[in-house]
């Protein structure tokens, strides 16, 4: 997103005295439209479509970016289309040229739709319809998994063209909610399997092939398990260019994997990735910092956390999040704050208190 476009631009270093002493502010605002004069020249052309998926996770300086943006919408041909859950709330629905769409739940229709495409036959027993749209209610997701659970748990069986349901008292055996399916789901796979998809749940939603590789002590060969991964519809193919990188299918699977993890194991995790993280990114690290600050915070190396909040709140300076930059370097000083008197990291909170009051001011 702009977080990206940013962060490159901060990275050149300029010698140009009347850049120099632009105020922060103001080169945030320049930024911005040099940003939107792009998509506005863009509109000139042909009609520009932008699509912002899981906008509920959006960075701070992307969402003041698409808010500023927001208000050239009506002049020209510029379509924002924003996913996003029911609780977030978009910064720019206040203007008139926003429409909110809500994602009705499915009907039984479509629910049976649904039902016949993911099983591939053309007739399906009305004893599983009647499971399927009893207990999902229209949940797509709900939907989706549970179709997926009756399949690996062997409750339904295809005969030909046909879908059946295997017992009649297989329904009681079917957990209650999406979480407990997608447990199920993740507890029927082969150990070494369910270790690389709780690895991979530690990374994030997204992660790097060569991450998971290097962290990984499941003993079973990577691509194999994935690609099995992949069949199940737990995750899918993100990106091969400039790098292989996949996704979980949904972030609903991510959690339910990571939270199935020990907390003393995950910490353990976390560092391990932030140490693999700088051994295979140190020469762009500074693309990086939040990422390392985030898997060192929830790590076992609070000295370390402390290191890249600290930077990753300079960073946020940089780019003109002052209320990022604010929570970064907090988290960092309650770290430092919370280690013993003797410990070296502790002099470094005299110098956060420092940056924090500049803030402030």
């Amino acid at each position: 997103m702009v977080i990206s476009y940013l962060s490159n631009i901060v990275s050149i270093r300029v010698k140009d005295e009347l850049l120099l002493n632009i105020g922060m502010e103001e080169r945030r605002l320049q930024t911005f439209d040099g940003v939107k004069a792009t998509f506005v020249g863009e509109s000139q052309e042909k009609t520009v479509v932008i699509i912002l998926e899981d906008v509920h996770w959006i960075d701070q300086s992307s969402e003041e970016f698409f808010n500023y943006l927001s208000s050239s919408v009506a002049q020209n041909r510029i379509l924002i289309l924003a996913l996003h859950r029911p609780a977030y709330q978009c910064p720019w629905a206040a203007g008139s040229s926003y429409l909110r769409i809500p994602v009705e739940s499915l009907s039984s229709g479509e629910s049976e739709e649904m039902l016949h495409g993911i099983l591939g036959v053309r007739e399906v027993a009305r004893e599983v319809k009647d499971i399927v749209q009893g207990k999902a209610e229209g949940n797509p997701m709900f939907t989706e998994e549970l179709i997926m659970d009756l399949i690996e748990s062997g409750h339904i069986r295809s005969e030909g063209d046909m879908c059946r349901l295997v017992e009649k008292e297989a329904e009681t055996r079917i957990p209650a909610n999406v979480q407990d399916i997608i447990m199920a789901r993740i507890d029927r796979l082969e150990e070494p399997m369910k270790q690389i998809l709780q690895l991979a749940s530690v990374i994030g939603r997204e992660f790097a092939y060569a991450i998971l590789e290097k962290i990984g002590d499941s003993g079973s060969p990577l691509t194999p398990a994935l690609e099995t991964l992949q069949k199940s519809e737990l995750i899918a193919e993100k990106n091969i260019f400039p790098e292989l990188e996949y996704m979980f299918r949904h972030a609903l699977t991510q959690d339910v994997a990571y939270n199935s993890l020990l907390f003393e194991r995950r910490q353990k995790i976390h560092t391990l990735i932030a140490a693999t993280i700088e051994e295979l990114k140190r020469d762009t690290l500074e693309e990086h910092l939040e990422m390392l600050a985030y898997h060192y915070k929830n790590g076992d190396r609070p000295e370390k956390a402390v290191e890249f909040l600290a930077l990753a709140g300079e960073k946020a300076l940089n780019l003109y999040s002052v209320d990022l930059a604010r929570k970064y370097l907090e988290e960092a000083l309650a770290i430092a704050g919370g280690l013993p008197e003797a410990d070296p990291v502790r002099v470094q909170t005299q110098e956060l208190e420092s940056r924090l009051n500049k803030i402030h001011a």
